[in-house]
C-alpha cells in the first residue's frame, strides 16, 4: 500500500495528543507513516509514560513483539551500557526498557535473550551501576553480559563497506536470529547524535579504528550493512 505522508501541522497535533496521553498515564500513541487503521502496522510510534510501560505500548502499537520474534528464536538486545552510570544520568538505556523488551521476547516464544554490550569502562561496574543486570534477574533464559575479551569475537567481512571492510563482531550476535537495538538518545562529539546505528559499535571488538582510521559516519553505515537490528 502507498505510504501516507503527514504534514508538519499533523505531526505537531499528534505530538500534543501523545503528551496528553502520557500525562494521563497511558503508554500508547502513534506518529504513523503508513496507515494507522487501514490494514498496515505503523513504521514510527511515539509512546510517553514510565519507561517500561511506554516500551510495551510502543511495541504493541507496532504490531506486538510477535511481529518480530518467532518461536525458538535466539534474541540479542543491544542497549547502551558503555559507562558505569545510573539511569538518571541519561548515558545508559533505562533498565525498565530492557526488562520490558526481554519479557516481551520471552512471551513471544524466544528460546533465549542475551543483553549484550562491549563497555568502555569496567565490565562489572557497567553491569552494576546501569541497573541492567539487576533488571533482568529472574527472567528465564535471559542473561546480561558485558563482553570485552577478544575471544568473544569473530572476524567478519563487510562486503558492502566503503571504509570498513572487515571487523570482529560478537559471536553471540552472529548466532542470533533477531537483533534489537535499544539505545538511549544522546549527543556525541563526533557524530552529533548517538542512536541505534552508532550503538552497533558496541557489538564489535575494535571501535578505535573507526574513530582514528576512517570517516566515522561512513564506517557506521558500513557496519550496519552486516548488523541489521
Amino acid at each position: 500500500m502507498p505510504r501516507k505522508e503527514i504534514s508538519r501541522r499533523q505531526f505537531i497535533k499528534k505530538t500534543a495528543e501523545c503528551a496528553a496521553y502520557g500525562a494521563a498515564g497511558l503508554a500508547l500513541c502513534g506518529l504513523i507513516q503508513g496507515s494507522a487503521r487501514g490494514g498496515g502496522d505503523p513504521d514510527i510510534v511515539l509512546a510517553k509514560g514510565r519507561p517500561g510501560l511506554a516500551t510495551q505500548g510502543a511495541v504493541n502499537a507496532l504490531g506486538g513483539m510477535q511481529r518480530f520474534i518467532k518461536e525458538g528464536d535466539r534474541v540479542v538486545i543491544k542497549p547502551n551500557m558503555s559507562f558505569p552510570n545510573t539511569p538518571e544520568q541519561g548515558t545508559t538505556t533505562h533498565p525498565d526498557v530492557v526488562r520490558a523488551l526481554s519479557d516481551m521476547c520471552l512471551k513471544a516464544g524466544a528460546a533465549s535473550v542475551l543483553v549484550l554490550d562491549n563497555p568502555l569502562r569496567s565490565e562489572e561496574l557497567c553491569l552494576e551501576r546501569s541497573g541492567l543486570r539487576a533488571a533482568c534477574q529472574g527472567l528465564p533464559r535471559t542473561q546480561t553480559q558485558a563482553l570485552a575479551d577478544r575471544h568473544f569475537y569473530e572476524e567478519v567481512k563487510v562486503p558492502q563497506g566503503k571504509d570498513l571492510t572487515s571487523t570482529m563482531i560478537m559471536k553471540e550476535v552472529l548466532r542470533a536470529n533477531v537483533l534489537i537495538a535499544a539505545p538511549v538518545a544522546k549527543s556525541h562529539s563526533a557524530t552529533g547524535v548517538s542512536l541505534s546505528m552508532k550503538g552497533m559499535m558496541g557489538l564489535i571488538y575494535d571501535r578505535g579504528s573507526l574513530h582514528l582510521d576512517m570517516d566515522l559516519n561512513t564506517a557506521i553505515v558500513d557496519l550496519c550493512t552486516v548488523l541489521k537490528p
